[in-house]
Formats: C-alpha cells, structure tokens, sequence
C-alpha cells in the first residue's frame, strides 16, 4: 500500500502550506515515449510506401499490345471543371478504333449540349448521348453506366468519369496492359491539376500524396488492388462473371467492389502507371471536407484493418505532437495557496502538517520552475 502511495505520490504530487504555492507534477514520459514510438513507426511505413510508389511508377513501359476496340463510357451530371475540354481530350485519343458513349439521367443535364457540342467538333469520332434510362438502384453512377453499358458496340468497356483530361496515348496505354491474357480490369494512378481555389488545391494535394501511395503501396506489397472508378478498363465478360452492374447498384463503394469480385473470378486486376489528370478548378472547402469524410467512412467499413493504418501514412500530425511536447523535462505548475489546508495522501487527518512546497518540490525534481518556492532557488 505504502509502495503505490509513494509511486502516486511520485508521479503527481501536490503540495500546499499556507502563505506558500501548490506545486502539481506530472510525469509524461510514458505518454511522450509511446508518442516517440509511433512517430517512428510512421515514418518507417512513410519511407517504405514512398520507395515502393517510386518503385512502381519507375517501371518500364509495357511494349504496344493488341489494340482492340473500346467502348468508352462516360456518365456525366452538371457542368464539371474544364468539361468540354475533357470531353474533347477523349475524343481525340490516338487510337484506331473506339467510340464515346455520354449518358446523363437527367434529360435537361446541361452536360448534354457540351457533348453535343464536342460532338459537332470532331464528326470522325462516333459519339452518342443517351439520356433518362431507368434506374436500377440506389447508387447515381451505376444507373447512369445501366443505361450505356447495353449501347456498346464493342467488347471491351471503358469507364471514364467526366472530370479526367486524358493525353493523347491514354488508351494505348491501357490496352498495352491486355497483353497479359490473365487481365480482366485495367485501372490508371491519378493526378490532380488545374486548382484556383483551396479546396481544389486541397483536392489535388490529396491525389498526388495519399491517394497514389495507397494504391501503389497496396499494390506493390500487398497485392491488393485498390481501384478508384475515375478511369476502369475491362472486358464485358469479365464484368458479366462478376456480377455485373447488377451487383453493385445499391453500393457507394461500385469501383472497388468490381474489383474484388473480378479478382474472385480468378482474373488479375493490374495497374497502369499511365497518369490520367483529374481536373479540379474550383472547389469550396465544405465540398473538399465532405468528400473526403464520405470517403473515409466508406474506407473504415470496406476493411478496418487497412484504414486504421492510415495514421501510419501521415506522420506529420504525430511530429508535431512530439515537437511542442516539453521533452523530456516534466510538467509542473504552481499556484498560489489562499490560506486553506489540504490533506496529504495517506495522511491522518486533514488537519495533518502537509510538506512545505520547497521539499515537494526537490522530493519530485523540479528544480526547473523556480517560482515554485519564492523563498528559495533551489527549487
């Protein structure tokens, strides 16, 4: 009993004497170690995913593949950042055969008169829209792509959100990776430009740190695919054996759950380092957070594991912690007694003779704060 008395005692102790200070004393180096600990751990896991994205980024361009045809599906809603040049990217891809299918469910989307527009602008290029199908569930982008997936005329589909601007050997670059006849779903690392605002830049920040080593580092040491929808190349058997459409309507997650089951299918889901731009110009803070707090939820509950290391993957917090902490020096305060007597741990009685603050505090190492005790600097 005495031992953890003096133990507690050791740790926080608390002095007061009339005419005297209350010296409190905290000990924190259990705290600050743990945090030290941590910090490190973070920066090893920050060191490895930044060596294995170097890593895989660096990797040799595939050698030209078949080219086959492609149909490239594109569901829109509203008027996105740099819409029309988006659109026009696409349309003019260095590709022998392909065709754009944009669909919105909304038949007054004045996303459509853009496309209507690109269409007029590059007449070789088949182009349809498509507008007002039915839903099937309860997820926007799935019942917009229900409405142009039974359009295709070709065998493979890709799907292209409508805020990604890809360079000319983008879909080149997507079928070099068919060369491997084990492929069923072809995904792309993202980038954001364009930003004039701060939640965009905020946006693009996030793209080019977080989002491209999550899925490199995923990718490299794990093997699992973490695939974001913006930009999804695969074979319409492919996506039929997994579902299809089907199977993820009622799901936020679409892009990630296509690709588990096409992985359950037995067929590998590969990445290309062919960077697409996603453009983001102008973002509003509220829009920035709200996405991304949405994302995080869906992230904790598709698989907990991985989204409690992300704290790994941002040391930066856990830095600062451990910079404005007082290492390694203790923590005391005092105060100023205003004449009331208090009872010592242990003590008999409140009216027991408490120690003075000067031999508390040399008794608990202070000797830093010298206004602990007025009446002598060695505390």
């Amino acid at each position: 009993m005495s031992t953890a008395r003096d133990d507690l005692a050791a740790r926080l102790s608390i002095a007061r004497d009339a005419g005297a200070r209350a010296c409190v004393h905290v000990d924190l180096s259990p705290l600050l170690h743990a945090s030290a600990l941590a910090c490190g751990a973070a920066l090893v896991f920050t060191a490895v995913a930044h060596v294995s994205t170097h890593a895989l980024l660096g990797r040799r361009p595939r050698p030209p593949g078949p080219r086959p045809p492609i149909s490239i599906l594109r569901p829109v809603r509203g008027l996105d950042d740099g819409l029309r040049d988006n659109l026009a990217a696409l349309a003019a891809q260095d590709y022998p055969q392909f065709e754009i299918l944009v669909g919105a469910e909304d038949p007054d989307d004045p996303a459509l008169s853009v496309a209507a527009q690109v269409r007029r602008d590059f007449p070789r290029t088949p182009i349809r829209i498509v507008a007002g199908g039915p839903a099937i569930g309860h997820n926007p982008k799935v019942n917009n792509l229900a409405q142009l997936l039974p359009l295709a005329n070709h065998p493979y589909v890709l799907v292209s959100d409508s805020n990604v601007r890809p360079d000319p050997g983008y879909l080149a670059a997507l079928a070099d990776e068919l060369a491997d006849s084990r492929v069923g779903l072809v995904h792309n690392v993202l980038v954001g430009a364009g930003e004039r605002s701060v939640g965009a830049l905020l946006e693009n920040l996030h793209l080019a740190s977080f989002v491209v080593a999550a899925v490199c580092t995923a990718e490299a040491l794990a093997g699992i695919p973490v695939v974001i929808g913006k930009s999804m190349l695969m074979h319409r058997d492919d996506l039929e054996r997994a579902g299809g459409l089907a199977a993820v309507k009622d799901l936020l997650a679409e892009d990630y759950q296509l690709a588990r089951r096409i992985c359950a299918a037995g067929r590998v889901v590969r990445l290309s380092t062919f960077p697409l731009t996603t453009v983001n110009v102008r973002w509003d803070l509220r829009r920035f957070l709200s996405r991304h707090l949405r994302w995080a939820q869906m992230r904790r509950r598709q698989h907990l594991g991985f989204y409690a290391l992300e704290l790994l993957g941002q040391p930066t917090p856990l830095l600062l912690l451990l910079c404005s902490s007082p290492w390694p020096a203790p923590i005391s305060r005092c105060t100023a007694n205003r004449r009331r007597t208090w009872p010592w741990p242990g003590s008999r009685s409140s009216s027991s003779p408490t120690p003075r603050c000067g031999s508390a505090c040399a008794a608990n190492r202070c000797r830093s704060s010298p206004s602990c005790w007025p009446r002598s600097r060695t505390c």
